[in-house]
């Protein structure tokens, strides 16, 4: 309890400084000289207010208090309880407080209850006006001691008789007392019980078993030989069931495994295109599992929920029941199949059989889910050995085709859109060579108009000369990046595309072409040659009667470069009349192919996407983003450490980068103060032979690296030098480029090797000649030093108190689109005093680690420095 006492009101001293420096003029002479006070004035003394009534608020609640006493023995007296408070409180209070008994207090209220007061040292007062009052916790406690020892005297007799409540019609004999048997009436027993909550409180904090109210004097034995039954027991009665269950594991593995060959059987005729078949593969197996679960289930309840958590090291039973529930899923799924086919058979447009896939992937999506989690959520140890690897197979493969199914689930409205769904839509197709390499994936060779409505092409139109048709219609009059300037002063569309970020040269052609009297698009999509033939593995050889030729995968780019060559000897001039002959066909085979064939199309098409062989780039900034997430856009990556991209252009080099075998290396160097020096080798053999007509001609290149913005060029070796005849002069007509001016900006030229040096997207570029002739190699180097350095502390302390100083370091390499035949290798080294690891490559030694790659995608280098 707590209460306010009244504050003693505090005297004035007789000697009080005041603060200001004014003299007063009631002013004192003291008996000491060297000593002189100055008094206030009368009027300048204020009475303190009378001290408002409030709750104490020196930090220790009621509840704390009840709490500190409550933790000491009940059989301490007052004055030992006194003290233990008064301790607990002056271990909160200030050092300017002290905690002191209330005095003049008389013998019959020392023993009831006790006054603590707070005393404040630094205050003119005698005491604080906030007393305890321990009057009521006192009580509270005596009571207690006396409930609990009634309590303790109770449990602690030997024997207990529970004497029934006398009924009129049955009496009850019962023993002649003795000394052993206790009688008590059960009012009390019932009054002393019925108070649950108080009896349950006098125990807290104490063993569990203090609340099952047990007492002292039953017989431990029961309860051991209760135990020990159980354990005797419940073994006994699983293995009675031992049969029982050795002949349902036998019923439910002969089920699953029929199943299992069900589904294969669906899987052989999915191949062999046996569709009649494959829905009654899928519905047998899913009956097998339905007879398997339909046995698991006839199990006693408590039996199976035995089994279920029972630990051993192979499958349980409900390792089992994820099984059967992962076949009977994929089932269901393979159910749905034949209902895609018969989409892909209809006669219905593209955009409605999009939209139906749509809404058949969203139907299965619930048994998608389940398959994943049961796949991932079974125990390995459930797997036979045999089986493990084929597990992991399929658990891999499945990922890839569950995030594939969910990504295509998300594209499908995209795609609706792009392919006409509420209206008609034009693009712009770039078919580009890459045996004639150039930023983007290969020069433009030819490029086609495709207007598409409800996924059907409307209208198709593909110039009879190719990019050249446009040669000299543009309005604008703009002067080339100098590199072109060997073949062409003038900037035309045919060369539009020399940034390597598809989307700023998907921009320039499209402004190109417009420029030059075409209509306006709402997209550009280039394709490399490469797919071309890849297609015609899915659909097959194309057979063209004007020309007498058949075009398989094999022939059809050297057969298309071959007459293309003939028809520039003719007066027709058309050379590119082959090419608006063949591409109707590649693209009505694309939209309108088999059922069969659309799995293998799809794929086709995201490795494509995957490697750059296919970029797209769109005006509806909606669309650009959704393929931009997914890269398929080719747009210049910006990772936050070390960045390389090498990037061939073949200048008046002709169809010789199908004959290139080129070997690209970087030796990336750190320093022990941090810096980092990084030397690319590129390194090109010339494999052509000398007597073929188109592997006989020089290659040409103008090779840039772009590399993080700032780096500073130390060294260039083994570059070609181009004679300044060979560049064709601009005309005064001609003007500055402005998108040329504001992407690449001011160029200077190293004058000892002529390196053309610019910033470019936030990259530096470096660039120079490479010519190479056949049978011959040519080997060149860039040597430059990077814009930051690492820091790497190296403070002993900081590692005695376990302050971990590593940092990681990546190398991201990004490849050029069309670019083939190309080895990548990654060398980073460290001085001795750093340590290496690597965390993607392979680790030579402490201070050394590579990486190799030899495919067309980015790839990187990751490795942890430590001092």
């Amino acid at each position: 309890m707590l209460r306010q006492t009244k504050k003693k009101k505090n005297k004035i001293p007789k000697k009080r400084p005041i603060v200001t420096k004014k003299r007063s003029k009631n002013k004192k002479k003291s008996d000491k000289k060297s000593e002189i006070f100055f008094c206030a004035p009368k009027d300048l003394i204020i009475e303190e207010p009378a001290i408002e009534k409030k709750l104490i608020s020196f930090g220790l609640l009621q509840h704390e208090i009840d709490e500190i006493l409550t933790q000491q023995n009940l059989h301490k007296d007052n004055h030992e309880l006194e003290n233990i408070l008064k301790k607990s409180l002056a271990s909160l209070l200030p050092k300017s407080e002290t905690v002191v008994r209330a005095k003049n207090l008389s013998p019959q209220q020392l023993n009831h209850h006790t006054l603590i007061t707070i005393k404040n040292t630094e205050a003119h007062s005698e005491h604080s006006p906030y007393v305890l009052d321990l009057t009521a916790l006192i009580e509270k406690k005596r009571s207690q001691k006396e409930k609990k020892a009634q309590i303790w005297n109770f449990v602690k007799q030997k024997e207990i008789v529970f004497v029934p409540k006398k009924s009129t019609e049955k009496k009850l004999l019962l023993p002649t007392p003795t000394e052993k048997t206790v009688f008590i009436k059960h009012k009390k027993i019932a009054k002393k019980t019925t108070n649950k909550n108080n009896f349950h409180r006098q125990f807290t904090g104490k063993p569990w078993h203090y609340h099952l109210n047990i007492p002292y004097f039953w017989p431990q034995k029961t309860l051991a030989y209760l135990l020990l039954g159980a354990m005797i027991i419940l073994p006994i009665k699983v293995f009675g069931h031992y049969e029982n269950l050795l002949n349902l594991k036998n019923n439910v593995q002969d089920n699953v495994i029929s199943a299992t060959t069900q589904l294969k059987t669906a899987g052989q005729n999915i191949a062999d295109n046996n569709w009649q078949n494959v829905s009654e593969n899928f519905v047998q197996a899913e009956e097998q599992i339905h007879q398997a679960k339909k046995q698991i289930n006839s199990l006693n309840i408590g039996l199976r929920a035995i089994l279920q958590v029972l630990p051993t090291d192979g499958a349980n039973l409900q390792d089992a029941k994820k099984v059967l529930d992962l076949t009977e899923n994929l089932a269901k799924i393979g159910s749905q199949l034949p209902n895609l086919i018969e989409i892909f058979s209809s006669e219905e447009t593209l955009t409605a059989k999009i939209t139906n896939i749509r809404n058949i992937l969203q139907n299965i999506q619930p048994q998608l889910d389940n398959i994943y989690t049961d796949l991932h959520s079974l125990r390995d140890s459930a797997i036979p050995d045999e089986q493990k690897n084929d597990f992991q197979d399929i658990k891999n493969s499945f990922d890839i085709l569950y995030f594939d199914l969910k990504e295509f689930q998300n594209l499908t409205v995209t795609l609706g859109q792009i392919l006409g769904e509420q209206n008609l839509k034009r693009y712009l197709f770039l078919f580009q060579n890459t045996n004639e390499l150039r930023a983007t994936g290969g020069f433009v060779g030819s490029l086609a108009l495709v207007d598409i409505d409800q996924g059907k092409i409307k209208n198709l139109e593909i110039p009879n000369g190719g990019s050249y048709d446009f040669q000299g219609q543009l309005a604008q009059n703009v002067i080339s990046p100098h590199p072109l300037q060997v073949i062409n002063a003038k900037w035309e569309l045919q060369d539009a595309n020399w940034f390597p970020d598809f989307k700023l040269s998907a921009q320039k052609i499209k402004s190109f072409y417009e420029n030059a009297g075409g209509p306006t698009v709402d997209g550009v999509i280039a394709i490399n040659s490469d797919i071309i033939s890849e297609i015609l593995k899915i659909t097959g050889p194309i057979y063209l009667a004007k020309y007498n030729r058949s075009f398989d995968s094999n022939n059809v780019i050297l057969e298309l470069q071959k007459t293309i060559d003939s028809e520039k000897q003719t007066s027709d001039n058309k050379p590119k009349q082959i090419l608006a002959d063949l591409a109707p066909e590649i693209i009505t085979r694309l939209f309108d192919a088999k059922s069969q064939n659309y799995l293998q199309l799809a794929s086709l098409l995201k490795t494509s996407f995957n490697q750059k062989q296919l970029q797209v780039y769109f005006k509806n900034q909606a669309w650009q983003q959704k393929f931009a997430d997914y890269g398929w856009t080719g747009e210049i990556k910006n990772p936050s450490q070390d960045y390389l991209m090498v990037v061939n252009s073949n200048i008046g080099g002709g169809k010789t980068d199908a004959y290139i075998k080129q070997k690209i290396s970087l030796n990336s160097q750190l320093k022990n103060d941090g810096q980092i020096l990084n030397t690319v080798t590129i390194t090109r053999k010339h494999e052509g032979d000398p007597n073929d007509y188109f592997a006989k001609t020089s290659n040409l290149d103008f090779v840039r690296i772009y590399v993080p913005a700032g780096a500073k060029l130390i060294n260039d070796s083994g570059f070609s030098t181009v004679p300044a005849d060979k560049f064709e002069n601009p005309t005064p007509s001609m003007q500055t480029d402005p998108d040329l001016q504001e992407i690449s900006g001011e160029f200077l030229v190293k004058e000892d090797s002529g390196t053309i040096i610019n910033q470019e997207m936030n990259k530096t570029v470096f660039g120079n000649w490479l010519q190479v002739d056949p049978g011959e190699t040519a080997t060149a180097t860039f040597t430059y030093l990077l814009p930051y350095k690492i820091k790497l502390t190296e403070n002993k302390l900081f590692r005695l108190a376990g302050f971990d100083n590593t940092q990681n370091y990546s190398i991201y390499l990004q490849k050029q689109s069309g670019q083939k035949n190309t080895d990548y290798e990654i060398k980073f080294s460290t001085e001795p005093q750093i340590n290496l690891t690597a965390l993607k490559g392979e680790q030579l030694d402490e201070q050394n680690i590579k990486i190799d790659n030899n495919d067309q995608t980015d790839f990187y280098l990751l490795a942890s420095l430590k001092k």
